[in-house]
């Protein structure tokens, strides 16, 4: 025997009874890094000289060199006359062919190699106008003879390039 449709109970869902809201957690304290102390300088001992590294001054680390495949002295006497030539464009001539990161990138590298090969660096060309260099500029480099006629031609070669 069926029962109309219309006289069926219905089934009513059984209200869900949520249990008592758990209790909050407490939220974690997020941890405070430790303050960085600086470290305590001393003063030197008397008698004692500190010698100061322009390496250790820069606020960048030294950059890592490549591995050349050609002695160290024609890597440093590479530098330098690329230096002196794109100091003189710079400060005397007042264009530029190299972009400043380029330079800088080269200032560096050279810093770093005749820290690294002092021997080597004091027997290539220009080792008394690179005695003191420590990459920061190359405005006194813009003053060497040499590089004012190297400049010249590699400007007139550049523009010659640029115009093609």
């Amino acid at each position: 025997m069926s029962v109309p449709i219309q006289q069926r109970k219905r089934r009513v869902p059984k209200p869900i009874v949520s249990e008592a809201p758990a209790p909050a957690r407490p939220t974690p304290k997020k941890a405070t890094p430790p303050k960085r102390v600086p470290p305590k300088r001393v003063p030197p001992k008397p008698g004692v000289t500190v010698k100061v590294v322009p390496s250790e001054v820069r606020a960048v680390p030294p950059i890592q060199l490549p591995r050349y495949d050609r002695p160290i002295k024609e890597v440093i006497n590479q530098r330098r006359r690329q230096l002196i030539v794109h100091s003189v464009l710079y400060y005397r001539m007042n264009t530029n062919i190299v972009s400043d990161h380029d330079f800088d990138r080269w200032c560096k590298e050279l810093v770093d190699l005749q820290m690294m090969y002092p021997k080597e660096s004091s027997e290539v060309p220009f080792a008394e106008e690179f005695k003191d260099f420590d990459g920061s500029t190359g405005f006194h480099l813009a003053s060497i003879p040499w590089g004012q006629e190297k400049a010249q031609q590699l400007l007139n070669y550049h523009k010659g390039r640029v115009k093609a």
